[in-house]
Parts: structure tokens; sequence; C-alpha cells
């Protein structure tokens, strides 16, 4: 099953526990979250990222933008960029509220 819908309660850790225990793996450390720009800027992921470069809280690191991409790049484009493998990477869906779908790509590094 490679496609899913969440809850738009569902925290990220408990999307990257569930994600870990699809793929076996044994921990979900090296799962990030990687989100289409227009989407974080819509969930306001954007704005408290900013407003948090002035205070020393540290930003998580597992929730990403992936704002080099462009809009029109399909999976398989940024697979042969980066030369990377299809085997290990999840299609998701993900809802940050009830009026906003996050379509994302969970990335996995080794």
């Amino acid at each position: 099953r490679k496609l899913f819908t969440t809850s738009p309660k569902l925290k990220i850790r408990h999307l990257k526990k569930h994600l870990a225990a699809l793929l076996k793996l044994d921990k979900y450390d090296n799962i990030y979250i990687v989100l289409p720009v227009v989407n974080y800027t819509l969930s306001g992921l954007s704005e408290s990222a900013k407003a948090r470069e002035s205070t020393d809280a540290a930003m998580r690191q597992d929730l990403l933008c992936d704002q080099e991409l462009e809009d029109f790049m399909t999976l398989k484009d940024i697979y042969e960029q980066y030369g990377m493998g299809t085997a290990w990477e999840l299609r998701l869906l993900y809802h940050f509220s009830q009026s906003t779908i996050v379509d994302g790509v969970v990335r996995l590094v080794g």
C-alpha cells in the first residue's frame, strides 16, 4: 500500500511511527517529511520558521520544504536527478487542517 490519508490531528511523530511500521524499520529517527513549498506556506510553517530565527529555539529538522524543486517535477524526475532508488520511498497525503491537504514525500536518510 503506497498511498494513504491521515487524520488532521495526527502529529508528525505518530506519522513517522506509522511509516516506520509499514517499512518494518526498528526506529524512525532517519525519516524526514518533505512538503511542497505551496503547502508548507499554506500550513503556516514558513511563518513559524521566520519567527523562530530570532530566538534560540531550535527548528525541527524532520519537517522540510522542497522549495528548491519545481512544482512540475515528478517523483521519477527527482529520483533520476538525485540517483535515488524508489524501493524505500512512500508517497503520502497528509492533512495539516480540514481545508489543507498536503501532498508530501517521505525521504529516508541513511
